[in-house]
Formats: C-alpha cells, sequence, structure tokens
C-alpha cells in the first residue's frame, strides 16, 4: 500500500527536474539568441531584451515565472544572463535556473588589404 505513493513522488520528480532540463536549456538558447542581437553592427540598446523576451514568451511562457534579463554590455562583448523560476509540479519544491550567452560586439574596422 505504500509502493504506490512513493512511486508517485519519485515519478512527479523526474517530471519536475526534467522540465528544469528543459527550462535552463530554453534559457541557455535565449540568452545567445538576444546576446548575438545585441551584439551586431548598430543594434539598438533594448535588442537583447526585446530578443530573449520573444524567444522565452514563444517557448517557455508556461514553463518559467519570475524571469529576469540581464544585460551586461563590455567595450567587446556583450553577455546575457536569463534567470527565472521552474513551474511547480511538486508543492514546495522551487528550482532556479539560470542561462548566459556571450557575444563579442561587431565592430567597423577600417584600413584592411584591399
Amino acid at each position: 500500500m505504500i509502493i504506490v505513493p512513493v512511486v508517485m513522488v519519485c515519478v512527479l520528480l523526474v517530471v519536475q527536474f526534467a522540465l528544469a532540463y528543459h527550462a535552463r536549456q530554453i534559457a541557455s538558447a535565449a540568452a545567445a539568441d538576444a546576446a548575438h542581437a545585441a551584439a551586431a553592427f548598430d543594434a539598438p540598446p533594448d535588442a537583447a531584451t526585446n530578443t530573449a523576451n520573444h524567444i522565452l514568451d514563444a517557448n517557455a511562457s508556461r514553463l518559467l515565472n519570475n524571469v529576469t534579463v540581464t544585460v551586461t554590455p563590455t567595450a567587446d562583448d556583450i553577455t546575457v544572463t536569463i534567470t527565472g523560476t521552474v513551474n511547480n509540479v511538486i508543492p514546495g519544491l522551487t528550482i532556479d535556473v539560470t542561462g548566459t550567452g556571450r557575444a563579442p560586439r561587431e565592430q567597423f574596422v577600417s584600413g584592411g588589404q584591399p
């Protein structure tokens, strides 16, 4: 009689961690795409945030909560970090995921070889 609840909890744990893995993959892909969009030559200042939010809305709107997109520009590259909380399958179990993407800035360099 005690075996069925134990098996159900184990199955729900597997599902919860599979969702967390999937959410981390989506966050990492969205961060990488957002970094590449922001690193393009003459990209608008909000390119990274808009790209990340568009990808997350299309692919993880019901999977991630409390999503934050952090853009860290430097002179040479752009780093985008996305964090969020995975929806619960098991009440009380909170899993946070993070995805990071980095891309070198595209820059115009004059004086090359003809």
